[in-house]
């Protein structure tokens, strides 16, 4: 696929191009960091010496248009009829760009010519991965390794696991590796990452601070490290740190929902319930189903009292998730709260139809029946 210049090429009919044409002398010095100022030293010289100038002096800037890029061409036709170079060409660009069901296709394609090609079994294992596939990802992982005991499928079968929440097989095959920093860069940083992972809800915290650490130094600005060392100094209960982590991802992307929430968790733990919810609205307003925000906007709004922006983006979210039943009982809290007393019934008894069982709900709804009994 051809790009457009960003710059348009000169034309025969152009007065500059004219000009280079039936030029006598052309000079022509490329400027870079450590020339500039003796070229415009010089260049004024010139101008000031000149009288009439005998040289046309222009300023060019030339941004060079970015290298061709790459993508998919034409797969109209059936699959056999491409070479698979291309084919593997093509899904490696899938996989980049997070089209994982045609990548997906692809590779499969691919291990009908050759059942044992590495490539495609890692790359169809990273596809049924990305798409919660994870039994049949880590059967791909899994051949990967035991023909050519490849470290990086160690790292992708962790990631299953991970992904499957059984953090101690995960840590198993993370440990398999034997030399991380011979990994290649994307595994090197996932290892580190999901295995700093695993150790926070382990509570290995000083180990998954080390783990994040070196995710770092593989990705410098990575806000999602920078998130994950918050939340792990939360749980440490070092809020400045925590606070000075968020605020690292928030340099990186101001418009991270999650590194929003964080701040918010912080103000919370320092008492700040106005400003732990304007940063819960910030994030709604970025991701309006973040549960983190919503539930913790709830509890901001008990202590400010401030409940009518809180019910708008609690009845926000359950137009989309409608089933999610934590949810709607903290609607219901809050229209307790503001004797709402039809209001509440109304969510606790759509609580109840779906979970007749459900403990927050049955016990709101005998105080509710109390009180307005009472009343």
């Amino acid at each position: 696929m051809s790009i457009n210049p960003l710059i348009a090429r000169p034309r025969p009919e152009d007065p500059f191009f004219n000009l280079l044409e039936g030029a006598e002398a052309i000079q022509i010095n490329e400027i870079s960091p450590t020339n500039a100022r003796s070229l415009a030293s010089s260049l004024e010289k010139a101008l000031l010496a000149e009288n009439p100038p005998r040289y046309r002096s222009f300023l060019v800037q030339i941004r060079p248009a970015p290298a061709e890029a790459e993508a998919v061409g034409d797969l109209s036709q059936p699959l056999e009829n491409y070479p698979l170079p291309y084919l593997e060409s093509c899904a490696q660009v899938l996989l980049e760009s997070k089209d994982f069901l045609l990548a997906r296709n692809i590779y499969s394609f691919l291990l009908k010519k050759n059942i044992r090609d590495p490539k495609a079994l890692m790359g169809l294992g990273v596809c049924l991965l990305r798409l919660g596939e994870t039994v049949s990802s880590k059967k791909c992982f899994k051949a990967v390794y035991e023909l050519y005991q490849d470290d990086a499928a160690l790292v992708w079968l962790g990631q299953s696991f991970s992904a499957e929440g059984n953090d101690l097989m995960a840590m198993d095959h993370f440990y398999r590796v034997k030399d991380a920093q011979s990994l290649p860069t994307a595994e090197r940083y996932h290892y580190h990452r999901e295995l700093g992972n695993c150790l926070t809800r382990r509570g290995g915290y000083d180990e998954a601070h080390q783990c994040y650490e070196q995710a770092l130094t593989v990705s410098p600005n990575s806000c999602a490290i920078f998130i994950n060392l918050g939340t792990l100094e939360i749980q440490r209960d070092q809020i400045a740190e925590a606070k000075s982590y968020f605020e690292r991802a928030l340099s990186v992307n101001d418009k991270h929902p999650k590194a929003l929430c964080g701040l918010g968790i912080v103000a919370m733990a320092e008492n700040d319930m106005q400003g732990a919810q304007s940063f819960f609205y910030q994030a709604l307003d970025i991701d309006s189903q973040s549960i983190v925000a919503i539930m913790n906007l709830v509890v901001t709004a008990h202590h400010t009292e401030r409940f009518a922006s809180a019910k708008i983006r609690l009845n926000h979210f359950l137009e989309n998730e409608p089933n999610q039943l934590d949810v709607r009982f903290a609607l219901a809290s809050l229209l307790y709260k503001q004797s709402d007393w039809r209001g509440c019934e109304q969510q606790i008894d759509r609580i109840l139809k779906e979970d007749s069982v459900h403990a927050k709900a049955l016990s709101l709804k005998e105080e509710l029946l109390h009180n307005r009994f009472q009343a």
